[in-house]
């Protein structure tokens, strides 16, 4: 990955930030919404509601789905965040980790695009709408897991040799 299209490093803990936030406030929302009971939805639509002085308006499917701006930060903050924290130099940006990290986008990219043809293959109606909300996000997901991984047991791997 030629180095000049990554961002500076000092962005990536902006970056962290970033993907923590969006991670931490978006998940737990995200789970409650797609797999909660309709108590606890309208639970969470009160509370934010009380607690935020947010409205709703039906979605646009016309079945009830609930919009807040929530959604919109949380998935935003989250993918940016992933951007920056992903795609920074590291201090010491070299061939082997750009090899590195050219092997994890395309592993990563392999699994995104996976588990799409499944979901196209053997998932109907909203569960599908579901399974390709979560899929927004697993290529970046799965990048930064596998590059970060393969720098962590190399970093192991030459302290062991010391």
């Amino acid at each position: 990955m030629i180095s000049k299209y990554l961002f500076p490093h000092r962005v990536k803990k902006i970056g962290l930030f970033l993907m923590i936030f969006g991670f931490m406030v978006g998940f737990p929302i995200l789970l409650i919404y797609f797999f909660g009971s309709a108590e606890l939805q309208s639970s969470l639509l009160e509370f934010l509601h009380n607690t935020f002085g947010l409205t709703y308006k039906k979605g646009f499917f016309g079945n009830g789905l609930m919009d807040y701006f929530f959604d919109e930060v949380t998935s935003v903050s989250f993918i940016i965040g992933a951007i920056l924290y992903g795609f920074s130099k590291e201090q010491n940006e070299d061939e082997f980790i750009s090899k590195i990290r050219s092997e994890s986008l395309m592993i990563a990219t392999y699994v995104n695009f996976g588990i799409l043809i499944l979901a196209i293959i053997g998932i109907y109606e909203m569960n599908f709408f579901k399974v390709i909300t979560f899929n927004m996000f697993t290529l970046l997901i799965i990048f930064i897991l596998r590059y970060k991984y393969v720098l962590y047991r190399h970093e192991i791997s030459l302290s062991d040799e010391e």
